[in-house]
Order: C-alpha cells, then structure tokens, then sequence
C-alpha cells in the first residue's frame, strides 16, 4: 500500500545521451555510467565538461504524461515528492528512467546506498515487522 498523504509528482528532462555522442569511447561511456548508477553522479572531464547536461521538459501529474514527454533523445523522468524536500545526500526516490537509453533497464533497477521513504511507509513496515513477534519468539522457544 503507498501512502496516500504523500503527494508526488512527475517531472521530465532532456540531457545530452552518451548513446548520441560518437566521440566518447565505449570504454568511457561504461565507466561513466557505472558511476552514475553506484553513486549518482554525473562525472565532468579535466577540463571541466559536464558529460550531463539539463534541460527541463515539464511536470506532471500521471508517471504515464512524464514518461512520454521524456520520449525525447536524451529525455528522462522522475518521480519526486511535492512540497518535501529529498535529503542533501545523494539518494534515490521511487523511478528515474531514460526511456529511449539502451540500458533504461539499468536506470530503472539502479539501487543506490541511500534511499528516501516516507515516515509511513516506514511505519507500516514496522508494523509488519511487529506482527510477526509473536512467531519469531515462539520459534525461538521450539528451537532452544
């Protein structure tokens, strides 16, 4: 069960794929990918370039809106909390998609170290937690 009290929304981006760009190596894509799954972050070279660029599609108001405005080359989209602010840390909330990225699998299954949830749903998993108490002692004293 989601909770209902907390109000989320939509919003999609375009940035600059590293699928469209010819002049970064294989290799190189990979590494930076692998850093962005693990970490979240975009990596910049010596120089400074940014291999992320942003641009902002819009919010909306249904996952479905946000992921076709995100059928763009480089397009994105997330799931954000509205009017709640997300940690300072790096952390991951719900979906983030590049729908037209040849490894949109791997963005959707990222898992990284920190992940936000709300007071309720962290509350409701305490409760099931708590439910099974009874169960875990008495098979504790069976098995002792």
């Amino acid at each position: 069960m989601v909770d209902d009290d907390l109000r989320t929304a939509y919003i999609a981006l375009q940035t600059k794929s590293l699928d469209d760009d010819p002049d970064i190596p294989y290799w190189v894509k990979w590494i930076l990918r692998r850093i962005y799954h693990r970490y979240g972050w975009t990596a910049m070279d010596h120089e400074g370039k940014s291999y992320c660029k942003w641009s902002f599609i819009g919010i909306f108001d249904t996952a479905t809106a946000a992921r076709w405005a995100a059928m763009v080359p480089g397009g994105s989209w997330m799931e954000l909390p509205l009017n709640v602010s997300l940690p300072e840390e790096t952390c991951q909330f719900r979906v983030h998609d590049f729908p037209r990225s040849s490894v949109s699998h791997e963005y959707r299954n990222r898992r990284l170290p920190l992940v936000a949830v709300s007071v309720d749903e962290l509350e409701q998993l305490q409760r099931v937690t708590h439910s099974t108490d009874d169960l875990v002692q008495e098979y504790h004293a069976k098995s002792a």
